[in-house]
């Protein structure tokens, strides 16, 4: 079992962590087949402003893979890695799977009166992409349904809070 986990980073500098489950890799799946998949969960998520605006800071398959400054992240609206959009899977065999995106931007999810709830053609919509295509909790059955998400965390409409003075 494969398990990739993507740490993002808000602009206070607080961390949050994202995994897909990969499955049973096979044998001869190599560090670059790894890379492949590293490069196109970063490009689901894009850069801080798209779907969330904290920053992809590290990502690993039990090795560290990426790490970067989280200079960049951006300081506005859900900036805060504890609050998120809550993604939920399942398959046709019953495995589930649920993803959080950190510090969501507003356009994760609907308008009034639906505020709360993830579009599945907004700013997540690549993610959801990616997360159906690879995660997995075995070598046959992919985590392929999405099944609607919501905002989560300490306070789903709380804007960031800025020093005065």
């Amino acid at each position: 079992m494969v398990d990739m986990i993507l740490t993002l980073t808000d602009a206070n500098g607080d961390t949050a962590r994202m995994s897909v489950p990969l499955g049973q890799l096979a044998d001869t799946n190599t560090l670059a087949n790894l890379a492949t998949t590293a490069t196109g969960a970063i490009t689901a998520l894009g850069a801080p402003g798209v779907i969330t605006n904290a920053k992809v800071t590290s990502l690993s398959f039990n090795v560290l893979f990426q790490k970067a400054n989280p200079t960049g992240a951006l300081d506005a609206q859900f900036s805060s890695v504890s609050d998120g959009a809550r993604l939920n899977f399942n398959n046709s065999v019953g495995q589930t799977g649920v993803s959080t995106i950190p510090a969501p931007v507003p356009g994760v999810f609907g308008t009034a009166p639906n505020e709360d709830v993830v579009l599945v053609g907004g700013a997540a919509a690549a993610w959801i992409a990616f997360y159906v295509a690879h995660a997995s909790r075995d070598s046959t059955h992919n985590i392929n349904v999405y099944n609607g998400g919501m905002k989560v965390g300490r306070s789903p409409n709380k804007r960031a809070q800025h020093k005065v003075g």
